[in-house]
Protein backbone atom coordinates (compact mmCIF):
# COMPACT_ATOMS: atom_id res chain seq x y z
CA UNK A 1 0.00 0.00 0.00
CA UNK A 2 1.36 3.61 -0.81
CA UNK A 3 0.13 6.47 0.35
CA UNK A 4 0.00 9.76 -2.40
CA UNK A 5 -2.29 12.49 -0.93
CA UNK A 6 -3.92 13.91 2.22
CA UNK A 7 -7.60 12.45 1.63
CA UNK A 8 -5.75 8.26 1.29
CA UNK A 9 -3.74 9.26 4.86
CA UNK A 10 -7.06 10.65 6.06
CA UNK A 11 -8.67 7.25 5.26
CA UNK A 12 -5.97 5.20 6.23
CA UNK A 13 -6.09 6.78 9.91
CA UNK A 14 -9.53 7.68 10.27
CA UNK A 15 -11.46 4.51 8.82
CA UNK A 16 -12.43 2.67 11.29
CA UNK A 17 -11.43 -0.91 9.93
CA UNK A 18 -7.86 0.55 8.40
CA UNK A 19 -7.06 1.79 11.80
CA UNK A 20 -7.89 -1.28 13.35
CA UNK A 21 -5.86 -3.09 10.71
CA UNK A 22 -3.13 -0.38 11.15
CA UNK A 23 -2.91 -0.56 15.32
CA UNK A 24 -3.03 -4.29 15.16
CA UNK A 25 0.16 -4.91 12.74
CA UNK A 26 2.09 -2.59 14.89
CA UNK A 27 1.21 -4.18 18.13
CA UNK A 28 2.09 -7.07 16.28
CA UNK A 29 5.53 -6.19 14.97
CA UNK A 30 8.16 -8.67 15.77
CA UNK A 31 11.79 -8.03 15.51
CA UNK A 32 13.76 -11.14 13.52
CA UNK A 33 16.90 -12.67 13.97
CA UNK A 34 19.62 -14.30 11.76
CA UNK A 35 19.21 -11.26 9.19
CA UNK A 36 21.74 -10.40 6.56
CA UNK A 37 22.10 -6.78 6.47
CA UNK A 38 23.53 -5.16 2.90
CA UNK A 39 24.01 -1.58 3.48
CA UNK A 40 25.49 1.81 0.89
CA UNK A 41 26.27 5.05 2.54
CA UNK A 42 27.58 3.81 5.65
CA UNK A 43 30.64 6.58 5.87
CA UNK A 44 27.93 9.01 6.14
CA UNK A 45 26.16 11.00 8.39
CA UNK A 46 23.05 8.94 8.82
CA UNK A 47 25.07 5.65 8.01
CA UNK A 48 27.50 5.73 10.59
CA UNK A 49 24.71 5.81 12.90
CA UNK A 50 22.38 3.40 11.35
CA UNK A 51 25.49 0.98 11.70
CA UNK A 52 26.51 2.46 15.58
CA UNK A 53 22.72 1.75 16.66
CA UNK A 54 22.44 -1.91 14.36
CA UNK A 55 25.22 -3.14 16.32
CA UNK A 56 24.24 -1.69 19.43
CA UNK A 57 20.88 -3.94 19.00
CA UNK A 58 23.02 -7.13 19.56
CA UNK A 59 20.96 -9.14 17.22
CA UNK A 60 22.08 -12.92 17.18
CA UNK A 61 22.91 -13.75 13.69
CA UNK A 62 23.22 -10.78 12.32
CA UNK A 63 25.62 -10.34 9.98
CA UNK A 64 26.07 -7.01 8.06
CA UNK A 65 27.42 -6.31 4.73
CA UNK A 66 28.39 -2.26 3.94
CA UNK A 67 29.22 -1.71 -0.21
CA UNK A 68 32.20 1.02 0.72
CA UNK A 69 34.32 2.21 -2.25
CA UNK A 70 37.91 3.30 -2.17
CA UNK A 71 37.90 7.32 -3.14
CA UNK A 72 41.26 9.21 -3.66
CA UNK A 73 43.61 6.57 -3.44
CA UNK A 74 42.07 5.66 0.12
CA UNK A 75 40.99 2.09 0.37
CA UNK A 76 37.34 1.05 1.71
CA UNK A 77 37.95 -0.61 4.27
CA UNK A 78 40.16 2.61 5.56
CA UNK A 79 37.84 5.01 5.03
CA UNK A 80 35.19 3.09 6.59
CA UNK A 81 37.57 2.84 9.17
CA UNK A 82 38.07 6.91 9.74
CA UNK A 83 34.24 7.33 9.46
CA UNK A 84 33.47 4.87 12.31
CA UNK A 85 36.31 4.83 14.59
CA UNK A 86 35.07 7.83 16.51
CA UNK A 87 31.99 6.12 17.65
CA UNK A 88 32.73 2.22 17.04
CA UNK A 89 35.65 0.42 18.55
CA UNK A 90 37.83 -1.51 16.69
CA UNK A 91 35.85 -4.48 17.33
CA UNK A 92 32.77 -3.38 16.48
CA UNK A 93 34.52 -2.27 12.97
CA UNK A 94 36.20 -5.45 12.34
CA UNK A 95 33.10 -7.70 12.77
CA UNK A 96 31.56 -5.58 9.72
CA UNK A 97 31.94 -7.27 6.41
CA UNK A 98 33.06 -4.07 3.73
CA UNK A 99 32.72 -4.70 0.05
CA UNK A 100 34.57 -2.54 -2.45
CA UNK A 101 32.47 -1.13 -4.76
CA UNK A 102 30.44 1.41 -6.19
CA UNK A 103 26.99 2.17 -6.73
CA UNK A 104 26.97 3.85 -9.43
CA UNK A 105 28.32 0.98 -11.64
CA UNK A 106 26.07 -1.74 -12.78
CA UNK A 107 25.84 -4.53 -9.74
CA UNK A 108 28.27 -1.95 -7.79
CA UNK A 109 30.90 -2.99 -10.19
CA UNK A 110 31.50 -6.25 -8.06
CA UNK A 111 32.55 -9.36 -9.72
CA UNK A 112 30.10 -12.47 -9.45
CA UNK A 113 31.38 -14.33 -6.32
CA UNK A 114 30.91 -10.74 -4.06
CA UNK A 115 27.42 -9.78 -5.94
CA UNK A 116 26.15 -13.64 -5.07
CA UNK A 117 26.89 -12.87 -1.85
CA UNK A 118 25.36 -9.65 -1.24
CA UNK A 119 22.64 -11.02 -3.27
CA UNK A 120 21.92 -13.75 -0.26
CA UNK A 121 20.57 -10.10 1.81
CA UNK A 122 17.50 -9.96 3.71
CA UNK A 123 17.19 -6.06 4.51
CA UNK A 124 18.40 -3.65 2.30
CA UNK A 125 19.50 -0.41 3.00
CA UNK A 126 19.96 2.16 0.63
CA UNK A 127 21.77 5.94 2.34
CA UNK A 128 24.81 6.64 -0.71
CA UNK A 129 23.95 9.35 -2.11
CA UNK A 130 25.46 12.79 -3.63
CA UNK A 131 23.96 15.63 -0.85
CA UNK A 132 26.24 18.19 -2.36
CA UNK A 133 23.92 21.29 -2.96
CA UNK A 134 26.28 22.55 -6.03
CA UNK A 135 26.14 19.14 -7.75
CA UNK A 136 25.59 19.56 -11.51
CA UNK A 137 22.37 17.40 -12.42
CA UNK A 138 24.46 14.66 -14.20
CA UNK A 139 26.83 14.45 -11.18
CA UNK A 140 23.11 13.86 -9.03
CA UNK A 141 22.01 11.79 -10.88
CA UNK A 142 25.00 9.60 -11.48
CA UNK A 143 24.94 8.87 -7.71
CA UNK A 144 20.93 9.08 -6.91
CA UNK A 145 19.24 7.60 -9.77
CA UNK A 146 21.54 5.64 -11.10
CA UNK A 147 22.14 3.93 -7.46
CA UNK A 148 19.19 3.53 -7.06
CA UNK A 149 17.89 1.84 -10.10
CA UNK A 150 20.94 -0.48 -9.13
CA UNK A 151 19.80 -1.23 -5.95
CA UNK A 152 16.18 -1.98 -7.13
CA UNK A 153 18.00 -4.78 -9.63
CA UNK A 154 20.16 -6.09 -5.97
CA UNK A 155 16.39 -6.26 -4.57
CA UNK A 156 14.68 -7.92 -7.68
CA UNK A 157 17.99 -10.48 -7.44
CA UNK A 158 17.43 -11.22 -3.11
CA UNK A 159 13.11 -11.37 -3.61
CA UNK A 160 13.63 -13.73 -6.73
CA UNK A 161 16.11 -15.84 -4.42
CA UNK A 162 13.41 -16.15 -1.63
CA UNK A 163 15.79 -13.70 0.63
CA UNK A 164 14.36 -10.43 0.79
CA UNK A 165 12.48 -9.20 3.65
CA UNK A 166 12.61 -5.08 3.41
CA UNK A 167 14.46 -2.65 1.47
CA UNK A 168 14.96 1.00 2.82
CA UNK A 169 15.33 3.83 0.50
CA UNK A 170 16.82 7.18 2.23
CA UNK A 171 15.59 10.23 0.30
CA UNK A 172 14.92 13.77 1.56
CA UNK A 173 11.53 15.43 2.70
CA UNK A 174 12.94 18.32 0.02
CA UNK A 175 11.98 16.22 -2.74
CA UNK A 176 9.67 18.77 -3.65
CA UNK A 177 11.29 21.53 -4.70
CA UNK A 178 10.05 25.51 -3.69
CA UNK A 179 6.28 24.55 -2.52
CA UNK A 180 5.61 26.01 0.92
CA UNK A 181 2.31 24.30 1.63
CA UNK A 182 1.82 20.78 3.45
CA UNK A 183 3.24 18.42 2.25
CA UNK A 184 1.96 14.70 2.53
CA UNK A 185 3.50 11.48 2.12
CA UNK A 186 4.31 10.21 -1.49
CA UNK A 187 3.71 13.30 -2.92
CA UNK A 188 6.04 14.36 -5.91
CA UNK A 189 4.65 17.14 -7.41
CA UNK A 190 7.66 19.59 -7.70
CA UNK A 191 6.74 23.59 -7.09
CA UNK A 192 8.36 26.36 -9.80
CA UNK A 193 11.49 24.81 -9.50
CA UNK A 194 14.27 22.77 -7.97
CA UNK A 195 16.02 24.05 -5.35
CA UNK A 196 19.37 22.55 -6.68
CA UNK A 197 20.20 19.40 -8.38
CA UNK A 198 20.18 16.80 -5.23
CA UNK A 199 16.14 18.03 -4.80
CA UNK A 200 15.54 17.44 -8.20
CA UNK A 201 17.77 13.12 -8.36
CA UNK A 202 16.00 13.04 -5.32
CA UNK A 203 12.42 13.36 -7.15
CA UNK A 204 13.49 11.48 -10.02
CA UNK A 205 14.85 8.99 -7.63
CA UNK A 206 11.21 8.46 -6.29
CA UNK A 207 9.49 8.55 -9.48
CA UNK A 208 11.34 5.78 -10.56
CA UNK A 209 10.75 3.82 -7.38
CA UNK A 210 6.68 4.33 -7.35
CA UNK A 211 6.16 0.98 -8.98
CA UNK A 212 8.63 -1.17 -6.73
CA UNK A 213 6.40 0.19 -4.07
CA UNK A 214 3.61 -2.30 -4.83
CA UNK A 215 6.44 -4.53 -6.33
CA UNK A 216 8.78 -4.97 -2.61
CA UNK A 217 8.26 -4.41 0.55
CA UNK A 218 10.09 -1.34 0.16
CA UNK A 219 9.93 1.63 2.19
CA UNK A 220 10.73 5.51 1.28
CA UNK A 221 11.87 7.75 4.16
CA UNK A 222 12.09 10.86 3.28
CA UNK A 223 14.17 13.12 6.65
CA UNK A 224 13.68 16.68 7.27
CA UNK A 225 16.88 18.67 8.03
CA UNK A 226 19.11 16.01 9.84
CA UNK A 227 21.21 17.95 12.93
CA UNK A 228 23.56 15.41 15.41
CA UNK A 229 22.39 13.27 17.97
CA UNK A 230 20.18 14.37 20.62
CA UNK A 231 22.27 12.75 23.38
CA UNK A 232 25.94 13.22 22.32
CA UNK A 233 25.19 16.51 20.06
CA UNK A 234 27.71 14.20 17.62
CA UNK A 235 27.30 15.24 13.94
CA UNK A 236 28.80 14.09 10.67
CA UNK A 237 28.81 17.13 8.69
CA UNK A 238 28.20 20.77 9.36
CA UNK A 239 25.66 21.37 6.33
CA UNK A 240 22.90 23.47 6.05
CA UNK A 241 21.96 25.11 9.28
CA UNK A 242 25.47 24.04 10.26
CA UNK A 243 26.68 26.07 8.20
CA UNK A 244 25.00 29.09 9.68
CA UNK A 245 26.03 28.34 12.81
CA UNK A 246 29.80 27.71 11.91
CA UNK A 247 29.86 31.21 9.97
CA UNK A 248 28.13 33.39 12.89
CA UNK A 249 30.84 31.49 15.24
CA UNK A 250 33.27 32.62 12.85
CA UNK A 251 32.65 36.30 13.17
CA UNK A 252 29.86 36.55 9.85
CA UNK A 253 27.10 38.54 11.55
CA UNK A 254 25.25 39.06 8.25
CA UNK A 255 22.83 36.53 7.78
CA UNK A 256 20.71 36.59 4.38
CA UNK A 257 17.35 35.37 5.31
CA UNK A 258 13.67 35.59 5.94
CA UNK A 259 13.23 35.45 10.04
CA UNK A 260 9.76 33.55 9.31
CA UNK A 261 11.04 30.44 7.64
CA UNK A 262 10.22 27.15 9.24
CA UNK A 263 13.22 24.71 10.33
CA UNK A 264 12.17 21.59 10.64
CA UNK A 265 14.91 19.73 12.42
CA UNK A 266 15.50 16.12 13.52
CA UNK A 267 18.52 14.66 15.17
CA UNK A 268 19.87 12.02 13.22
CA UNK A 269 19.37 9.40 16.30
CA UNK A 270 15.41 9.60 15.81
CA UNK A 271 15.99 9.06 12.56
CA UNK A 272 18.13 5.79 12.83
CA UNK A 273 15.77 4.65 15.93
CA UNK A 274 12.43 5.19 13.76
CA UNK A 275 13.64 3.17 10.74
CA UNK A 276 14.88 0.82 12.56
CA UNK A 277 11.15 0.62 14.33
CA UNK A 278 9.73 0.67 10.85
CA UNK A 279 11.12 -1.84 9.49
CA UNK A 280 9.63 -4.45 11.21
CA UNK A 281 6.38 -2.95 11.27
CA UNK A 282 4.48 -5.34 7.92
CA UNK A 283 2.13 -1.53 7.35
CA UNK A 284 5.34 0.22 6.91
CA UNK A 285 6.08 -1.23 3.71
CA UNK A 286 4.77 -0.37 0.20
CA UNK A 287 4.88 3.04 2.25
CA UNK A 288 6.79 6.56 1.84
CA UNK A 289 7.12 8.19 5.00
CA UNK A 290 8.11 11.76 6.80
CA UNK A 291 10.73 11.77 9.50
CA UNK A 292 10.43 14.56 10.21
CA UNK A 293 9.35 17.46 13.20
CA UNK A 294 6.49 18.62 11.47
CA UNK A 295 4.34 21.16 13.10
CA UNK A 296 5.11 19.94 16.78
CA UNK A 297 8.82 20.82 16.55
CA UNK A 298 9.02 23.08 13.55
CA UNK A 299 10.19 26.66 14.49
CA UNK A 300 10.86 30.01 12.71
CA UNK A 301 14.55 30.58 11.62
CA UNK A 302 14.24 33.90 13.65
CA UNK A 303 13.23 31.82 17.20
CA UNK A 304 15.81 29.28 16.09
CA UNK A 305 18.55 32.72 16.11
CA UNK A 306 17.80 33.57 19.60
CA UNK A 307 17.67 30.17 21.04
CA UNK A 308 21.34 30.08 19.82
CA UNK A 309 22.09 33.49 20.85
CA UNK A 310 20.54 33.43 24.30
CA UNK A 311 22.54 29.76 24.94
CA UNK A 312 26.47 31.67 23.83
CA UNK A 313 25.00 34.87 25.77
CA UNK A 314 25.67 36.82 22.21
CA UNK A 315 24.06 39.16 19.92
CA UNK A 316 22.04 38.27 17.26
CA UNK A 317 23.26 38.22 13.68
CA UNK A 318 22.11 40.90 11.44
CA UNK A 319 19.22 39.02 9.59
CA UNK A 320 19.28 40.84 6.23
CA UNK A 321 16.83 40.90 3.14
CA UNK A 322 17.79 37.71 0.74
CA UNK A 323 17.82 40.23 -2.50
CA UNK A 324 21.10 41.57 -1.18
CA UNK A 325 23.16 38.18 -1.52
CA UNK A 326 21.63 38.21 -4.78
CA UNK A 327 22.55 41.42 -6.01
CA UNK A 328 25.92 40.93 -4.45
CA UNK A 329 26.63 37.87 -6.15
CA UNK A 330 26.10 39.85 -9.15
CA UNK A 331 28.79 42.53 -8.38
CA UNK A 332 31.38 39.63 -7.87
CA UNK A 333 33.23 39.75 -10.78
CA UNK A 334 33.97 43.50 -10.39
CA UNK A 335 34.45 43.55 -7.12
CA UNK A 336 37.86 42.48 -4.89
CA UNK A 337 36.49 40.12 -2.70
CA UNK A 338 39.10 37.98 -0.62
CA UNK A 339 39.10 34.58 -0.79
CA UNK A 340 37.42 34.01 2.24
CA UNK A 341 34.62 36.39 1.44
CA UNK A 342 33.65 34.85 -2.13
CA UNK A 343 33.86 31.32 -0.25
CA UNK A 344 31.17 32.69 2.13
CA UNK A 345 28.96 34.03 -0.71
CA UNK A 346 29.20 31.09 -2.60
CA UNK A 347 28.12 29.01 0.30
CA UNK A 348 25.49 31.63 1.33
CA UNK A 349 24.10 30.95 -2.08
CA UNK A 350 23.53 27.51 -1.98
CA UNK A 351 21.98 27.17 1.11
CA UNK A 352 20.02 30.17 0.70
CA UNK A 353 16.51 28.77 -0.58
CA UNK A 354 16.37 26.94 2.77
CA UNK A 355 16.42 30.06 4.45
CA UNK A 356 13.66 31.53 2.59
CA UNK A 357 10.88 29.63 2.25
CA UNK A 358 10.50 25.83 3.29
CA UNK A 359 7.40 23.16 3.41
CA UNK A 360 5.88 21.55 5.98
CA UNK A 361 5.29 18.15 6.21
CA UNK A 362 2.58 16.05 7.01
CA UNK A 363 3.56 13.35 9.92
CA UNK A 364 0.40 11.95 10.96
CA UNK A 365 1.36 8.14 9.40
CA UNK A 366 4.72 8.40 10.81
CA UNK A 367 3.33 8.95 14.05
CA UNK A 368 0.65 6.09 14.10
CA UNK A 369 3.11 3.49 12.99
CA UNK A 370 5.29 4.46 15.69
CA UNK A 371 3.06 4.38 18.52
CA UNK A 372 3.90 1.97 20.28
CA UNK A 373 7.61 2.19 19.44
CA UNK A 374 8.75 5.29 22.32
CA UNK A 375 10.72 6.44 18.93
CA UNK A 376 9.26 10.27 19.21
CA UNK A 377 11.47 13.52 17.75
CA UNK A 378 12.49 15.43 20.98
CA UNK A 379 11.64 19.40 21.56
CA UNK A 380 14.71 21.47 19.89
CA UNK A 381 15.01 22.80 23.54
CA UNK A 382 16.05 19.06 25.08
CA UNK A 383 19.17 18.63 22.70
CA UNK A 384 19.97 21.93 21.22
CA UNK A 385 22.57 22.87 24.04
CA UNK A 386 24.16 19.21 23.35
CA UNK A 387 24.54 20.38 19.48
CA UNK A 388 25.99 23.55 20.03
CA UNK A 389 28.38 22.03 22.90
CA UNK A 390 29.27 19.67 19.95
CA UNK A 391 30.02 22.76 17.79
CA UNK A 392 31.65 24.74 20.17
CA UNK A 393 34.42 21.82 20.59
CA UNK A 394 35.26 21.64 16.87
CA UNK A 395 38.40 23.73 15.42
CA UNK A 396 36.23 25.84 13.62
CA UNK A 397 34.21 27.52 16.14
CA UNK A 398 37.34 28.32 18.28
CA UNK A 399 39.28 29.90 15.45
CA UNK A 400 37.46 33.41 15.44
CA UNK A 401 36.08 34.09 18.44
CA UNK A 402 33.01 37.06 18.95
CA UNK A 403 34.30 39.78 20.30
CA UNK A 404 31.98 40.57 23.66
CA UNK A 405 31.03 37.42 24.01
CA UNK A 406 31.43 34.48 26.33
CA UNK A 407 32.25 32.56 23.51
CA UNK A 408 35.06 30.38 23.88
CA UNK A 409 35.12 30.52 28.05
CA UNK A 410 31.65 28.14 28.32
CA UNK A 411 32.49 25.38 30.26
CA UNK A 412 32.06 22.57 27.55
CA UNK A 413 30.39 18.66 28.49
CA UNK A 414 28.68 16.45 26.42
CA UNK A 415 24.72 15.46 27.38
Amino acid sequence: MSCHGGYEINQLLNSSPHAGELELKVQGAAVQHDRQWLITGATGFIGREFVRALLQRGEPGNQIFLIVRGKQGVTSRDRLFAALAPILDQDAIHSLQVVDGDVRNPHFGLDAEDWNRICESSHLVHLAANTSFTATIQEARECNLLGTREMAQLARECRDRGNLKHWSHVSTAYVVGDRTDLIHPGDLRSGTQFRNCYEQSKNESEHFLKPCLTEFPLTVFRPSIVVGHSRSGAAGNFNTIYWAIRSYLSGQMKLYARGDTPLDLVPVDYVVDAMLALIDRPMAHGMTLHLAGGKSTTISLLEFAHKICAYLDSPLPDIQNPARLKILCRLLSFARLSAKRRRFIDQAQSYLPYFCQNPQFDIRLTETLLRDSNVAVPQLDQYLPNILNYCLEQPWGRRSPIPGTGYGQKNVAHG
